[in-house]
């Protein structure tokens, strides 16, 4: 791994999506083997020292005199490759650090799920999330650009809405737009706000985006 991080060039020169193509495995790679390093070190804990349990985990496996050496040795060369993940993870990290650490994004790991910041308020702390490299150090325009109506309309006001319809002549230009700040209010089952565009008073769709209604009348 760490000849690999050699082989991808000078990390100065990288762009933020090129170190995190690298990074995000080398993170996977360690959170698994220090998930096998804690049941190994657990199991061993439960055979010298019956009754024993590491903080943390439920399962216990005691081992017999024919799998106790090897797996002291399996755990010897968990460890290493765990040092070694470590390795090749720090160059990336500092240049990460030194570069002032650039905006990554997630994406929900659900069935048509959205590209977020890490911090949007529609996710929860059950909500499988997957790093996305492709988007790191993006602006948010270049974010609604590069993955239109994949990208969150709470974290991005301005990404399309995939399934609405577009405007014609006849149809107002605040459509599918936010309402103006301050003005969405709930009514019943319905979200009602002001159309940036029209001024007037119109139904807010769970997208946060103003339903389409026809121009407004000279």
């Amino acid at each position: 791994m760490a000849a690999r991080v050699a082989a991808a060039g000078d990390l100065q020169t990288m762009t933020p999506e090129e170190i995190d193509t690298i990074l995000f495995p080398l993170w996977a790679a360690g959170w698994t083997l220090g998930e096998w390093i804690h049941g190994a070190r657990e199991s061993l804990a439960e055979t010298l020292f019956p009754g024993s349990k590491l903080p943390g985990r439920t399962f216990r496996h005691t081992l017999t005199a024919y799998e106790l050496p090897r797996a002291v040795d399996r755990l010897r060369d968990l460890e290493h490759d765990l040092a070694v993940v470590y390795d090749a993870i720090a160059p990336l990290q500092a240049e990460y650090v030194r570069r002032g650490r650039w905006q990554r994004y997630v994406l929900c790991g659900n069935h048509n799920g959205h590209l977020h910041f890490r911090d949007c308020s529609t996710l929860r702390m059950t909500t499988r999330i997957l790093l996305v490299p492709q988007a790191s150090g993006l602006k948010s325009a270049d974010v609604v650009g590069k993955f239109g109506t994949v990208a969150c309309t709470k974290c991005f006001p301005d990404a399309p809405v995939a399934g609405v319809p577009e405007t014609d002549d006849d149809t107002c230009p605040g459509t599918k737009r936010p309402p103006v700040e301050g003005t969405w209010t709930q009514r019943y089952r319905s979200n009602y706000g002001e159309c940036p565009e029209c001024h007037t008073r119109r139904i807010v769709t769970a997208a946060h985006r103003i339903r389409k209604h026809a121009k407004a009348k000279d």
